[in-house]
């Protein structure tokens, strides 16, 4: 760790005393931007090539050793990446959830022709999004003006986040890093209205968040004065047909999609705005209390530096993220940068709020206090690390205040306090990432469910019923040799004809015991 220190004071100088902005002669259109783009002669390659390397060193344990972070809900989008690849379905939504959009399992079918139906097939494409997400963030930043090195440094919350959050945006629910994709994708694309649309449309149905995106450029243009001029009014007009079009669509074809696995077919599509208007919740009493614990913890534990075991978030391990105190010193550190931008720069950065950089740092604060805001309002329960994957998307927030800030200040004290805050903060998140890898390379961990399918395999048992999070979980671990109905939440109506086809071969497999058995594995039991 004092290494480390030493290691961020230097990248800091150097980040410091370099040009806080592309040189003038640097275009930021054509074909030299983005990926060819230089910045005082030096190429964007080799940074690019260290935040993917950044990305890669928190993101593939979860490839390697996928199941430290697994279960049903993962399996069934695995099974479905599975009958795709096969060509036994051809789902559009979720199998058992027709309202989500699993553009994903699409993503992954190729992938488990490569490596067969395993946990590694279905983890690898998330690292190669999660590597999207974050060159897609610092080309942008590269587009609006900033430099390389500090479009790396200000985006090191999106590209190594706290270790609860990685976990988080490696979960293959098809609904966790996707988000992000379309949000950014959303920035790139505004301009082209027909095109929005139909990626706003698409997202939408992916997850409900990607509005948060619309909502952002909605707000941009208004603050800009564009929203309501003809030009404004015909671009949206233009979103808004592309996006009704894009709707009809995935409805048309949702109707001979398998919406509950091989030969099933929908007999109706509920879409996600009646799923989403009973999912919302707001109690007043609550609201408050969840705003209050976004500041004091919970935005710690989502960006790092708060203290929180990894086992919080459902990831089978020892390790813990943050240090004792370290957010309070963080998030000081990062109210003193805000307050001063805000309180001194305040007015220049609305006369150049039409800006690149502006408009990007506008639109990343909007979409991150958006989802932690909506995140804590919209429970009637306190927020937890459970279910912290619904706030995932405010990653985005202390990036997009920092470009703001970077982009109007000049003092180099105040961007050296910015810059420690940011490398600080990449060091704090490397440290627990490191030792993850260290405990799996030592001594992977090896589930009970997984044990409880090797074991039946060894019986010779085929057939069997157990509750939800037992049933897909060994249903994908043994690629489906063993099939394993769900007491509750029946997701795939083969498995169910299969089981009904054999009766008399059917066993329970329960938690508790049902006899004076031993338990199968531990933790679980055979019943007859």
């Amino acid at each position: 760790m004092i290494g480390g220190l030493g290691v961020t004071s230097v990248i800091v100088s150097i980040i410091v005393a370099a040009p806080a902005h592309m040189t003038t002669d640097t275009p930021l259109d054509g074909h030299r931007s983005g990926v060819a783009a230089a910045v005082n002669g030096a190429p964007i390659w080799p940074w690019l090539l260290l935040s993917a390397a950044l990305i890669a060193f928190r993101s593939v344990p979860y490839a390697i050793w996928g199941i430290i972070a697994f279960d049903s809900d993962q399996a069934v989008v695995g099974l479905m990446a599975k009958h795709i690849a096969e060509f036994r379905a051809m789902p559009v939504y979720q199998y058992g959830a027709p309202y989500l959009v699993i553009a994903s399992a699409y993503v992954t079918a190729p992938f488990m022709w490569l490596f067969g139906a395993t946990v590694f097939a279905l983890k690898l494409p998330l690292v190669l999004m999660n590597i999207g997400v974050g060159l897609a963030t610092i080309l942008a930043m590269v587009r609006a003006g900033l430099s390389p090195a500090v479009a790396v440094l200000l985006a090191a919350p999106v590209l190594v986040p706290s270790p609860v959050s990685g976990a988080g945006l490696m979960d293959a629910l098809g609904m966790t890093v996707e988000p992000a994709l379309f949000i950014l994708a959303l920035w790139w694309v505004r301009s082209r209205p027909l095109l929005f649309g139909v990626v706003a449309c698409l997202g939408f149905h992916v997850r409900e968040f990607v509005a948060y995106g619309v909502a952002a450029l909605v707000a941009i243009d208004l603050l800009t004065g564009t929203l309501l001029t003809p030009a404004g009014r015909r671009h949206w007009g233009t979103v808004a047909l592309a996006a009704v079009g894009t709707a009809a669509l995935i409805a048309g074809l949702a109707r001979f999609g398998s919406v509950r696995g091989p030969d099933s077919w929908a007999g109706s599509v509920e879409g996600n705005l009646p799923t989403l208007s009973a999912a919302f919740c707001f109690s007043p009493a609550q609201a408050v209390r969840n705003v209050a614990d976004l500041a004091t913890s919970f935005l710690g534990v989502l960006l790092g530096p708060a203290p929180a075991p990894l086992s919080d978030a459902a990831v089978h391990t020892q390790v813990t993220q943050g240090v004792r105190g370290a957010w309070l010193v963080v998030g000081l550190l990062l109210v003193l940068v805000l307050v001063r931008t805000g309180g001194r720069h305040g007015a220049r950065l609305w006369q150049q709020r039409a800006t690149p950089v502006v408009g990007l740092g506008t639109f990343l604060v909007l979409v991150g206090a958006q989802a932690v805001l909506v995140y804590a309002v919209s429970r009637c329960g306190p927020i937890s690390t459970l279910t912290l994957r619904y706030g995932l998307l405010g990653l985005f927030l202390p990036t997009g205040l920092a470009v703001l800030c970077w982009s109007v200040e000049d003092s180099r004290a105040w961007r050296g306090v910015l810059a420690t805050t940011f490398a600080l903060l990449l060091l704090l998140n490397l440290w627990p990432h490191a030792r993850l890898w260290q405990e799996q390379a030592r001594h992977s961990t090896l589930p009970n469910r997984v044990q409880l399918a090797q074991a039946l395999e060894a019986r010779g048992i085929r057939y069997a019923r157990s509750d939800y999070w037992t049933a897909y979980y060994v249903d994908f671990i043994s690629q489906e040799r063993l099939i394993v109905g769900a007491t509750s939440q029946p997701r795939i109506l083969a498995y169910e004809r299969a089981l009904a086809w054999h009766a008399s071969d059917v066993v329970r497999i329960e938690t508790t015991p049902c006899d004076a058995s031993p338990p199968i594995v531990p933790g679980y039991y055979i019943c007859r």
